[in-house]
């Protein structure tokens, strides 16, 4: 049996990729499809706003994301708006929870490891 929320998220993810096509396919057309998760992700990624994004790779490479631990390394709640209407991931008032855990996967492997070593770092002022 198929989860729902995994359709789903599939579906609005499938949508997502067909409007970002040069021209949309004609009817018994394929799809193009992502060579791999990393690929599909890091193209909804580059959409973003880059704190938006900054938050997105922090979330991905904490082992359980949440609000208070997000908030105290300088990241806004509302960072994570246009990652939530992309189907990226929804923030709760007690977690971060990646739409799948795969994409926490992808989006972390993909993160450059510089852009690593600077998320387990705080700003200074």
């Amino acid at each position: 049996m198929t989860h729902p929320v995994w359709t789903a998220t599939f579906e609005i993810n499938l949508s997502y990729v067909a409007l970002r096509l040069p021209r949309l396919p004609s009817p018994g057309e394929d799809l193009p499809v992502a060579a791999s998760m990393q690929e599909l992700l890091a193209t909804a990624l580059a959409d973003l706003p880059p704190v938006s994004r900054r938050a997105v790779r922090l979330a991905a490479l904490l082992a359980a994301p949440s609000p208070g631990v997000l908030e105290a390394a300088g990241v806004s709640l509302l960072d994570f708006d246009p990652a939530e209407e992309a189907g990226v991931l929804t923030v709760t008032l007690t977690a971060v929870q990646f739409a799948h855990p795969m994409y926490a996967t992808a989006v972390g492997a993909g993160t450059p490891p510089g852009v690593r070593r600077r998320a387990g770092r705080r700003p200074t002022t």
